[in-house]
């Protein structure tokens, strides 16, 4: 759903969309705005330093208490 939901953004705004398909994460850039989309996850780590594995069957509430509240972020609902 992000990558869906970034490519319309895209659309949109006649912005750049960039896909981490392996993340299911998309960033928007367009004028001096940027914004990162991303599906409710969970993430894990094989060892120190390396890139996560990702599970996107995380519910919202369990993304939502991983997250730092002390940057913005928002939660939309998906219809799937």
């Amino acid at each position: 759903m992000p990558l869906l939901w970034a490519n319309e953004l895209a659309k949109i705004k006649g912005a750049k969309m960039v896909a981490h398909s392996r993340f299911n994460t998309a960033k928007v850039k367009w004028e001096r705005r940027s914004i990162d989309i991303a599906a409710a996850r969970t993430e894990s780590y094989r060892r120190p330093g390396e890139l996560p594995v990702v599970e996107t069957k995380a519910g919202i509430r369990a993304d939502l208490l991983r997250r730092d509240f002390t940057i913005n972020a928002l939660a939309v609902p998906s219809r799937t």
